[in-house]
């Protein structure tokens, strides 16, 4: 469902809207629909759920100066001080969904990560690949690993890799 507004857009963001909906194909309706939407849903409570911008090739340097296990050790506390608490504000009831939703809303702005979520069977697997280093791929099994153990309380089996983490659990 849509409705029609009519707003006032400043000449110089109208010329670049048209000129970034002209590169990418689409419609000025839809460029402007995309960057509203990301606005409400991601940058308008970035800060308040403890999220700043940092660019990936810093952020790929800092974590290079980490061991293996240092990096698994930061992913578990981040995931504890605001992964946890941002999916409890999110979505309180703490659920496999819940957690798969909030992972793939963040793999959808921060762009760092592709998430797939699959189930059968009873059992569950939660595919995460990157491209930033193997480090990121300790940070990110510490992640999930402290949020499907510690917040979950499921018993998982994690496989690191280069730039692929898996984890296979009972629903």
């Amino acid at each position: 469902m849509s409705s029609t507004r009519t707003l006032r857009i400043e000449n110089d963001l109208l010329d670049a809207l048209e000129g970034m909906a002209s590169k990418e194909r689409v419609s000025v309706n839809l460029a402007v629909n995309r960057a509203l939407r990301r606005y409400v849903e991601w940058d308008s409570t970035e800060r308040s759920r403890g999220y700043v911008s940092v660019p990936s090739g810093l952020l790929a340097k800092l974590m290079g100066f980490l061991t293996l296990e240092k990096a698994r050790e930061l992913g578990r506390l981040t995931a504890t001080t605001a992964f946890i608490p941002n999916m409890r504000r999110r979505n309180p009831a703490a659920s496999i969904r819940a957690v798969v939703d909030d992972m793939r809303f963040a793999a959808k702005y921060t762009g760092r990560y592709t998430f797939d979520y699959t189930e059968k069977d009873g059992k569950g697997l939660i595919l995460l690949r990157q491209q930033l280093g193997r480090n990121w791929s300790a940070f990110y099994a510490g992640s999930l690993e402290e949020i499907l153990r510690g917040y979950l309380k499921k018993k998982v089996k994690v496989t690191e890799g280069l730039s692929v983490c898996t984890f296979q659990f009972d629903v």
